[in-house]
């Protein structure tokens, strides 16, 4: 990918981060959070590779930004990568995930 820009914008995964969402919100909330595991299942690593490089932001500019034999590496890693989680119904990838809860001050 390009550089970043000398000050580049928050990431977007920062939300993911409780001290994150507290200092953007903690004075205006009382926030709980609730952590979980969801499982996301897809036929294949194909196809998941076609969902994430066409509706996935990151990962469509990365492939975007790169030569053709560049992104078929990276298309052929992702999708041994997710092809570890195969089962006998499909791919089946487990990934936490963060609720915050906020009630206004």
């Amino acid at each position: 990918m390009p550089a970043p820009p000398a000050e580049p914008p928050p990431s977007p995964f920062d939300w993911s981060r409780e001290e994150r969402v507290c200092e953007l919100l903690g004075d205006a909330f009382e926030l709980t959070f609730e952590r979980g595991t969801n499982v996301l299942r897809m036929p294949s690593g194909q196809i998941m590779w076609d969902i994430f490089v066409t509706g996935f932001g990151p990962m469509k500019a990365l492939a975007a930004s790169l030569d053709s034999s560049r992104r078929i590496a990276l298309e052929r890693e992702f999708v041994l990568l997710h092809e570890r989680y195969r089962t006998p119904a499909g791919l089946a990838v487990a990934r936490d995930y963060i609720v915050t809860i906020g009630v206004r001050r």
